[in-house]
């Protein structure tokens, strides 16, 4: 049994198993809205006019996925192991060594369960939400209202501060920059007062 996992393993980890670094290319789709309103005069009638755009920019990275394999090396170790128990105690020392190889089996698995990239996936899930809510009659009331408690509740976990932080090193566009100050110190103010 296997585990594949986006974290590189530990040294004690790298001497327990056979360690395979896989580099798999991501694709995140960002889907930008633009919604601009254009008031139209004729004569005396003014008229409001709202256009959306939406952009989709595919944003490809490579990333390390590390495959970890029980190394040949540790099963002979415990398999040695279980033999010099079983002269001891007949039986016993096969069990204790299928039990030990099947830890570190479930050890590698469970480690690996991380590697999905969850949070890039509810990120898109969050974004089609608000597409489809603002389609709605009131949609923009909607989409104030559950935006302001997803940030909310941003801020209480602290998932807001490290992905400001990660845009603050990652931005190149200087008014994205500017607009990722504002909103650490208005987090940082928030913060504060509570």
């Amino acid at each position: 049994m296997f585990g594949a996992s986006a974290k590189p393993p530990t040294a004690a980890e790298r001497l327990i198993y056979q360690v395979q670094t896989n580099w798999a290319t991501v694709t995140l789709n960002v889907t930008n809205t633009i919604v601009q309103t254009n008031v139209i005069t004729i004569g005396t009638n003014v008229t409001q006019v709202v256009v959306t755009n939406a952009s989709v920019t595919p944003i490809t990275t490579q990333e390390a996925e590390y495959t970890m394999t029980t190394s040949p090396t540790t099963t002979a170790v415990v398999q040695g192991a279980g033999a010099a128990l079983n002269t001891v105690a007949p039986g016993i020392g096969s069990m204790v060594s299928m039990g030990i190889l099947a830890l570190l089996a479930v050890w590698a698995h469970l480690r690996g369960i991380s590697a999905t990239n969850t949070s890039q996936s509810l990120a898109q899930e969050i974004e089609a939400l608000r597409e489809f809510i603002q389609t709605l009659p009131s949609g923009a009331k909607y989409d104030v209202a559950i935006t302001s408690w997803l940030q909310s509740h941003q801020v209480e976990t602290g998932v807001a501060t490290q992905v400001l932080g990660l845009l603050a090193n990652q931005v190149s566009n200087p008014d994205a920059k500017a607009a990722v100050t504002e909103i650490q110190a208005t987090i940082a103010a928030a913060s504060k007062v509570q």
